[in-house]
């Protein structure tokens, strides 16, 4: 009796120096717990970014290839940013800080850093092996914050009408510890039902853990985190990149009422947000602060009123004199810091990273880039997450989807939930 290899079965090697791609695979396993510190104040994540850095020297044509025209169009961004920072002195505001071009300077340097970290991984992730590893890495530091929060959590009670706690772990604040749990999730069950990979190991993990990750999502009562969550599953119920059957979409509806039965009727602190948000009309102020960041951006659309300042205007129409408040929302916060100049450029790169995920579902990664970052462009809807290692990392893969292996459709099917 013969044995056929499958016709879709790939077998790819990795051109990736062993130390980088080591380095780099654990630099992504650990980016959700940004708050370990080893040193001082220095992160483990950052610590383990900076080894990754620096063990690209020894593939040094392979890592720091020509970038990709995205880089190009947040460079830009990052230019007009320093621009607006030195020209919008607080001052004018009534405001004195003599620390403010020093934290223009920092800013514009991590920006750096974060951009220079996406093209390293950009090039390194055109690898086979390392594209695929970067995934796997992100469902299973999912799984372990899951299970590290049954052993290390705290509790946040931002509501004294709210009687149950949120809960948070690894020093996060609730949404972000969320946010990671449901790109971890999303990883996950690509990682399950994703063609490229063909893994029952990976099946069994969701199937065990889902339960778990969700139940910690649902306690973090993170509103960002379920929409984000909800998100990142759409596409694998209305995409139709194969030949699928009906019964497909019937089991994900019935799956994602599963889902919200569980967060409303079990889990006391995320059914009661909820129901303050759908039936009292509660946003924790996002509206007023919507209202104003985008009246603020009509009145400065050139160049936004600068960094920082931005987050003053809001401040001060909401509180008064020298309040601080954060736009909670990526898009916002950047037509108010940077106006059109700085904004058309970071958008045009996120519509490119738009379609390479919608090029991408017919490759080797299938829906997962279009999943990642559709979960990714949600939780921005009210939060801020560009000064996050994992936003750059996320944009970073589904570019390097669009450079996987030309593969014939025939060859290929992208993964779909149910087979």
């Amino acid at each position: 009796m013969s044995s056929k290899t499958p016709s879709n079965t790939l077998i790819i090697r990795s051109e990736i120096s062993p130390p980088i791609l080591f380095s780099f695979l654990l630099f992504v396993f650990i980016v959700p717990f940004e708050n370990i510190a080893v040193l001082s104040h220095t992160s483990l994540a950052k610590m383990l970014g900076y080894l990754f850095i620096f063990t690209t020297i020894l593939q040094f044509k392979r890592c720091y290839q020509l970038p990709h025209r995205i880089v190009w169009c947040f460079v830009i961004w990052v230019i007009v940013y320093f621009i607006s920072g030195i020209i919008h002195d607080p001052i004018y505001l009534g405001i004195i800080n003599p620390y403010y071009y020093s934290l223009v300077f920092l800013r514009s340097s991590q920006y750096v850093q974060s951009i220079v970290l996406f093209w390293l991984c950009v090039n390194i992730m055109k690898d086979e092996v390392a594209i695929i590893g970067a995934w796997i890495c992100i469902a299973l530091s999912g799984v372990t914050l899951a299970l590290l929060s049954k052993i290390d959590s705290s509790t946040i009670t931002a509501n004294s009408e709210i009687t149950s706690a949120r809960i948070t772990s690894m020093g996060l604040d609730h949404n972000a510890y969320a946010c990671y749990l449901v790109i971890g999730l999303v990883a996950l069950i690509g990682l399950a039902y994703g063609k490229v990979i063909k893994s029952n190991g990976a099946k069994v993990i969701l199937y065990v853990f889902a339960g778990l990750i969700l139940h910690s999502i649902a306690q973090t009562g993170s509103r960002t985190g379920t929409l984000a969550l909800f998100a990142g599953i759409l596409p694998f119920m209305i995409m139709r990149v194969s030949a699928i059957g009906a019964w497909r979409n019937r089991v994900i509806a019935f799956l994602l009422f599963i889902l919200i039965s569980f967060v409303y009727l079990n889990v006391d602190v995320a059914r009661k947000r909820w129901e303050e948000t759908i039936f009292e009309g509660s946003t924790a102020k996002r509206t007023e602060i919507f209202a104003i960041a985008w009246q603020t951006f009509l009145d400065h659309p050139i160049l936004g009123v600068g960094p920082q300042n931005n987050l003053y205007y809001i401040g001060m129409a909401l509180y008064g004199m020298e309040s601080y408040i954060n736009t909670h929302n990526l898009y916002l916060w950047i037509l108010t810091e940077v106006g059109l100049v700085g904004a058309i450029p970071f958008f045009l790169a996120l519509l490119m990273c738009v379609q390479a995920a919608f090029r991408a579902r017919h490759g080797p990664q299938g829906l997962v880039p279009l999943s990642l970052l559709s979960s990714i462009l949600a939780l921005n809807i009210t939060l801020t997450w560009h000064t996050r290692k994992l936003f750059w990392l996320v944009l970073a893969y589904v570019i390097a989807s669009g450079y996987s292996k030309k593969i014939e459709k025939k060859e290929y099917k992208a993964p779909s939930l149910l087979t």
